[in-house]
């Protein structure tokens, strides 16, 4: 099986970071930034135009604004309904942080009907659906996620076969932490930049899964790509 980790376009937490190097003012959901609407767009477009940039049978998705406003076009060009996942979240989940203290606070995540207003033919998680929206997958430890981690990939293991090629839209977090899950090197996945709407390919093969490439970003021009 092949699985293709994507990254969420540029958002406006991501822009604000970029420009004043502090997260004062961050949002708990944030939204594309413009130049991210335009990644994903040039994203879609590439593999509408050619399918060898990425091919997939399935898209999961994490259920944040930003992955869900960067999936919706690619499953389009993919002839896909993008699949919600509550387990693809960022790192820690949806929070509030105090401005003084900066004590984080778990933070709702978007209802169902904003889910389907962002990606009208979303399927979603029936536990999601019940409850009306996803409750933000806030997590206290880091170690948390790295569990997270190892799970998604156990996971959709067991669900895919050897020929399949899954995609994860996801968050630069977490995706690092599925590589290091991959590669068996844990923590140190962050070591690998992903780029604001980059796919990276692992293969899972005999048991065992590898690296095959990361951080592609060719869809973009050279002043499009960014951290």
């Amino acid at each position: 099986m092949d699985l293709f980790v994507i990254r969420h376009g540029q958002s406006e937490n991501n822009k604000l970071y970029a420009e004043t190097g502090s997260r004062a003012g961050r949002t708990p959901d944030s939204e594309l930034a413009e130049l991210g609407q335009e990644q994903a767009r040039r994203l879609a477009e590439a593999v509408r135009g050619d399918r060898s940039h990425l091919d997939v049978d399935v898209l999961y998705t994490a259920l944040t604004h930003r992955c869900l406003q960067t999936a919706t076009p690619l499953a389009d060009a993919l002839g896909l309904e993008p699949i919600g996942r509550a387990d693809l979240g960022e790192v820690g989940g949806l929070y509030a942080a105090h401005p003084a203290t900066n004590v984080r606070r778990p933070y709702p995540g978007l209802s169902v009907q904003d889910m389907r207003d962002l990606a009208p033919r979303l399927q979603l998680p029936a536990d999601v659906e019940s409850a009306g929206g996803w409750d933000g997958g806030f997590e206290e430890e880091h170690d948390q996620a790295q569990g997270r981690a190892a799970a998604v990939l156990a996971d959709i293991a067991a669900q895919h076969g050897d020929r399949a090629k899954v995609g994860i839209l996801t968050h630069q977090h977490f995706g690092q932490l599925l590589i290091g899950a991959a590669a068996g090197i844990g923590e140190a996945g962050r070591k690998f930049e992903l780029s604001n709407s980059s796919v990276t390919a692992l293969r899972h093969e005999d048991g065992q899964w590898r690296v095959l490439w990361v951080n592609r970003v060719r869809h973009l021009d050279s002043d499009q790509i960014n951290a």
